[in-house]
């Protein structure tokens, strides 16, 4: 998959080259993506609710479908700070973004939700989801941003 509106025709953009930042909040459920590329590859941070961090890391490189070598599958490693349960999280988004965008992509994921529920966990995973798929597609609230660090709500 080509993203021609992120990364124009420039492919020795990296470390410093534009970044891209996905938001969607729902009452305290508050999710970020942030993306840039790090030469052909990506590099791609998930965080959110009361405190941002890294809990797990995972890195998916792509490679021909077991089933179908025609098309693009991933294989993933994950790994997960002790105590974190983001491993599932940055697994799905690393592997679907590695098979879609035909790259090698790492991604971190960290979202800290004081007592969350059930229903608030598999919230945030739909929002999750959402912003993967904006982040595809160039949806308008998935945009390259100058100054990134002013984007993240807190």
């Amino acid at each position: 998959m080509e993203l021609e509106g992120f990364m124009g025709k420039d492919r020795t953009a990296g470390v410093g080259s534009p970044r891209y930042a996905c938001f969607r909040e729902e009452g305290k459920l508050r999710v970020f993506l942030e993306a840039f590329r790090v030469g052909e590859d990506w590099l791609v941070a998930i965080g959110g609710g009361q405190e941002p961090h890294i809990g797990a890391v995972a890195i998916a490189l792509p490679r021909p479908s077991l089933r179908d070598p025609q098309q693009i599958s991933s294989s993933t490693s994950v790994f997960t700070l002790t105590g974190h349960k983001e491993d599932d999280l940055a697994k799905r988004a690393a592997s679907w973004l590695a098979a879609r965008l035909n790259r090698v992509v790492v991604v971190t994921a960290g979202i800290h939700l004081d007592r969350a529920t059930a229903t608030e966990i598999a919230r945030v995973e739909q929002l999750t989801q959402e912003l993967v798929e904006a982040f595809l597609s160039g949806q308008p609230h998935c945009a390259e941003v100058r100054d990134w660090r002013s984007e993240v709500r807190r």
